[in-house]
């Protein structure tokens, strides 16, 4: 018997390790949207079904904010800290749209429960995430089906200034808020 559980943990830890190998390879040629390329044009309806769109913020910048939506509270938590700092965002003419791929109906309660009032895109056909290439980033723990904690900022000029990619699922609003302001300067 202790043989068996012996084998059946070595078992284990080898697919495992084959598992984040994988994950690793799959990961390692995805580097999401170009720095300098054009921005994707984008709209999406928010829960309440009112589209958002990029031309919307003609003029400005936008950071977009993609996250695995639902069942995420570091998700929420950050969105709730980027809400916080919006004056700080505005003075660097940055307007931050949060982004996610679940349906309306299924994402109102969350909104509801952090009192979100940002805006939040519903990207259910993807196709946001898919243009902005962020459905498999290294913070993606749904490979090909959610983004994972992922920023992507369009500058006024229509180009992509920066993407950031976050596996631990936390960033520092004030590190957000710094790396917006070095890419809009440099």
């Amino acid at each position: 018997m202790k043989n068996a559980l012996i084998i059946i943990v070595i078992i284990l830890i080898v697919v495992g390790g084959i598992v984040l190998i994988d994950r690793g390879s799959k990961n390692s040629s995805e580097t999401g949207s170009k720095i300098d390329a054009a921005a994707p044009d984008f709209a999406a309806g928010d829960f309440n079904g009112k589209i958002i769109s990029k031309s919307d913020y003609q003029g400005k910048n936008i950071l977009l904010y993609f996250n695995e939506g639902v069942g995420c509270p570091p998700c929420w938590q950050q969105v709730v800290s980027l809400q916080a700092e919006k004056d700080k965002f505005s003075s660097l003419n940055t307007e931050v749209l949060t982004v996610v791929v679940d349906p309306a109906a299924t994402i109102k309660s969350t909104i509801e429960t952090y009192k979100i009032t940002s805006p939040v895109l519903i990207d259910d056909n993807k196709k946001v995430s898919t243009d902005y290439e962020v459905l498999n980033m290294n913070s993606s723990m749904h490979m090909g089906q959610k983004p994972g904690h992922t920023f992507v900022l369009i500058g006024s000029d229509n180009k992509i200034k920066w993407v950031g990619d976050y596996p631990e699922m936390n960033a520092s609003t004030n590190e957000i808020l710094e790396k917006v302001k070095a890419s809009l300067q440099g």
